[in-house]
């Protein structure tokens, strides 16, 4: 907890260091003028930091130790880092610098204000603090540009130590509070942000939030524990406004690899929780920067109503085609997340090419139904599994009932669901009534040609159906292709004017082809 960035305490230390050595300079010439002094401090601050710097005035004097004044401090370049402070008072220990050393006393900084762009100090270094005794700050303001939003912390006031810190400010419409202390031999924690206004992150978020993180340094590593609770959560794609959501973490770890080891999530009738790890190191180097860090989560949940979940669902950033599946195709039921996974960079959650290459999703159905749209028909009492994997969403083993027979098992499968287009791949493997079989082809075929394919079937008297079919559409260079065998036994029906009866055969096709070759006879 010593060791900070090193442009952030830049204004600390920098001063600090210039400020001590001349100190040693002009030993007994303490009393120099203001103007001689004042241009000493620019000149010696300009040379060591590189860096435009201007004083309003400065002076030294003794008060229980070396006493430096400096008023209208302005420093830095733009695009960098940006420091103005009203009056900034230092106090050295004469004793330690007569022996060599740098010791500040105490360090009183008011009103500063500081202008900072977070992307070139990422990579920076760091520098010990121990030759600070201690800093006070009074109503201070820092405006940090990251990533091209702007962040501005206003009515800073507290005190830093070597042994504590304790510090208040107000960020997006909210308090935040950081207190920090060696409390029985370990370094303890608590940072608090209350009622953020999640609108001032200009994200498409709106809401309020509030953080509570503690944190605990032991001696084989450290313990960090995490409470989000937001309300009136609206997200990017018109999905219905969250109430509340409630996310706690526990976890521990070292400086380089920290374990998750409870993960609950709690939301309008969600429970998400699981375990994960944050890996901040590469082949045993600290990554660069917290975006590269490696994370793994795998979470479950209870079971939920499924209506209920696709009200919270952001509709308007799914094509049409999935917006027809999940909210009106698939209705009523259960579903259960057995493995919701997560490998990937940290980073990765803000790229969406990224994020859905890196999650894993497996979810188990349950009493759910299922039609296309084309007709009234639909299957019922559907269960089975859901999987989304690197872009790609499936329905397999799923089985249900139409009429008086059950469906053995259909797969649907939806490639490459981010790209532009409907791409479908079903396979079917059942045996039911003829008439309960048209009924599930008028409930299932959702391409319009697939199910236009039997509009001529009607009267069905008597008869079964085995099917084992394959039906493909979508991929470019193709048109749609059937694969497979249709058995008919014994089946009675009328097709189009003719009426067929005691009818016994097949209709395949043994490769992709959209002819289907038949074979039938009558007793």
């Amino acid at each position: 907890m010593k060791k900070i960035n090193r442009k952030v305490i830049i204004i600390s230390v920098s001063i600090l260091f210039i400020l001590s050595g001349s100190m040693v300079l002009l030993g007994t010439h303490f009393a120099l003028k203001p103007k001689r002094f004042k241009a000493f401090l620019e000149y010696a601050l300009h040379k060591y930091m590189d860096e435009t710097v201007s004083i309003g005035d400065a002076r030294l004097r003794f008060k229980n130790g070396l006493l430096v004044t400096i008023k209208n401090l302005s420093m830095g370049s733009p695009g960098t880092m940006q420091i103005n402070v009203k009056k900034l008072k230092a106090e050295f220990s004469p004793l330690k610098i007569l022996t060599g050393k740098l010791h500040v006393l105490d360090l009183q900084f008011e009103k500063p204000e500081m202008i900072v762009y977070i992307e070139p100090f990422m990579e920076e270094g760091s520098i010990d603090l121990t030759l600070l005794s201690s800093a006070g700050i009074e109503n201070g303001s820092i405006q940090a540009f990251y990533q091209g939003k702007t962040f501005l912390l206003n009515q800073i006031n507290g005190h830093i130590s070597t042994n504590s810190i304790n510090l208040e400010s107000y960020i997006l419409d909210g308090r935040a509070s950081i207190f920090a202390g060696n409390i029985d031999g370990k370094w303890k924690s608590r940072t608090e942000f209350l009622n953020l206004n999640l609108e001032k992150l200009e994200c498409n978020i709106s809401g309020t939030a509030d953080i509570k993180a503690d944190f605990e340094k032991q001696d084989n590593g450290l313990n960090l524990s995490l409470l989000i609770s937001a309300n009136n959560i609206d997200l990017p794609g018109n999905g219905k406004t969250i109430e509340q959501a409630v996310l706690a973490i526990d976890s521990s770890g070292t400086n380089d690899f920290i374990k998750f080891m409870e993960i609950n999530l709690k939301t309008n009738g969600f429970h998400l929780f699981g375990i994960g790890n944050l890996n901040l190191s590469r082949e045993g180097t600290i990554v660069n920067t917290i975006g590269d860090a490696l994370l793994n989560i795998k979470l479950g949940s209870d079971k939920f109503d499924y209506k209920t979940m696709t009200e919270y669902l952001p509709s308007d950033l799914f094509p049409e085609w999935l917006n027809l599946l999940l909210l009106e195709q698939i209705r009523n039921g259960n579903i259960e997340l057995a493995s919701l996974e997560y490998n990937g960079r940290l980073g990765g959650f803000a790229n969406a090419d990224s994020f859905h290459k890196n999650l894993y999703i497996k979810g188990i159905l349950d009493g759910m139904s299922y039609g296309a749209g084309h007709s009234p028909d639909r299957i019922t009492d559907l269960t089975g599994t859901v999987f989304y994997e690197k872009g790609n969403l499936s329905y397999k083993n799923i089985s249900g009932v139409a009429g008086d027979s059950s469906i053995k098992s259909v797969d649907l499968i939806f490639p490459d669901i981010a790209a532009d287009g409907l791409r479908l791949i079903i396979n079917t493997d059942l045996e039911a009534k003829a008439k309960d079989f048209a009924q599930m082809w008028r409930a299932a075929m959702e391409p319009r040609e697939a199910f236009d394919l039997m509009a001529p079937l009607s009267n069905i008297k008597k008869g079964w159906i085995k099917a084992n079919v394959s039906y493909k559409e979508g991929f470019s260079g193709t048109l749609p292709q059937v694969m497979g065998t249709i058995h008919l036994n014994d089946c009675s029906f009328s097709w189009s004017d003719f009426i067929l009866e005691d009818i016994s055969g097949s209709n395949s096709t043994r490769f992709p082809s959209t002819i289907l070759q038949s074979t039938f006879q009558t007793h």
